[in-house]
């Protein structure tokens, strides 16, 4: 990305549109991570197609924590990874955020569907609730 092309993106990242999109897959996601299950504060764009930045398309959207979307955007070495990489990253099972730094390295080991509702019942009270109705129904 250029610094034109970077300024631009950042300057979207601002806009009410952009806030509008966000917390509608922070919704549908119910605020967690599709990586490892922890507390989702930031939305990760799988491919920068205009009509995913109007907001038509949110299968191209996914929510994820911080450390997630940083070691998937982010090679160790500080580089930008491929798009073809971030796509194998987010395919694979969820892991732990301990093994998350060595994923390249390692095999991640996934958290089971109990520890990923654990961790989701012990976060803020919107996910306590979302956690619940996807538990119990209703």
């Amino acid at each position: 990305m250029g610094e034109k092309e970077k300024t631009g993106y950042e300057a979207y990242l601002q806009t009410e549109l952009w806030e509008t999109i966000r917390s509608r897959i922070l919704k549908r996601d119910h605020n967690l991570c599709v990586r490892c299950g922890d507390w989702a504060t930031q939305v990760h764009h799988r491919n920068y197609k205009r009509r995913t930045m109007c907001g038509g398309d949110d299968k191209a959207l996914v929510s994820l924590c911080a450390i997630c979307h940083r070691n998937i955007s982010v090679k160790p070495s500080g580089q930008k990874r491929r798009r073809s990489q971030q796509e194998r990253l987010l395919k694979l099972k969820p892991w732990n955020h301990k093994e998350i730094a060595a994923a390249t390295k390692e095999k991640p080991q996934p958290l089971t569907k109990t520890e990923r509702w654990r961790r989701a019942l012990e976060g803020p009270p919107e996910l306590q609730l979302a956690a619940w109705y996807k538990i119990y129904g209703r």
